[in-house]
């Protein structure tokens, strides 16, 4: 059966709640982004990853060379830090050994741990002379406020702690590859 409307028409407030379903909308139609945003979605994705073969001797915290720039659309939303190292510490002939790594921002302020020997986020330690390097790939994630609409730049930093040397994307040839994934979730 047919329905004549006449005047102005069906507005809002002639629907009931909960009526309009998925299947009542045209597959054509628009819906504003707008509309989309809110609390815990993601607003948008940046990774990048370096597969280069960088080798720190530095006991002093050092670029690694990777870094990843987000522009959050507010400064209430939070940025998802997820940082993935790929790292070979390579020991002393005493059998020790130990790197750190962090994510700093761009003044090289801590946002994921810090690098350094003695930092519960090292990727490893030995002491037997029997070992000649621990190899590992290891991730990083933190929930970060930067509080800005400005872009934000978060970078890897390594240092040698008591190894020989601290060698990220070993063999960088063979797919060894370090990353940092920046998601923006509204708040």
């Amino acid at each position: 059966m047919a329905i004549t409307i006449s005047g102005s028409g069906i507005t809002s407030a002639n629907i009931a709640d909960g009526t309009i379903v998925n299947a009542d909308i045209n597959s054509s139609a628009a819906i504003d982004g707008s509309k989309l945003t809110g609390a815990g979605k993601v607003l948008q994705v940046v990774s990048v990853d370096i597969s280069t073969q960088v080798v720190i001797t530095s006991t002093s915290p050092t670029d690694v060379g990777l870094s990843a720039s987000i522009t959050p659309s507010s400064t209430s939303s939070k940025i998802m830090v997820i940082a993935t190292a790929t790292v070979t510490c390579n020991n002393n002939a005493d059998g020790s050994g130990a790197i750190g790594w962090s994510i700093t921002d761009s003044s090289n302020n801590n946002i994921i741990g810090s690098a350094g020997d003695a930092n519960p986020f090292d990727l490893g330690h030995h002491n037997t002379s029997n070992w000649y390097s621990v190899n590992g790939v290891q991730t990083k994630t933190i929930l970060h406020s930067p509080s800005t609409t400005s872009s934000f730049t978060y970078k890897m930093r390594g240092e040698n702690g008591t190894a020989s040397n601290a060698t990220f994307n070993y063999n960088g040839s063979y797919g060894a590859i370090s990353t940092i994934t920046l998601m923006e979730i509204g708040a």
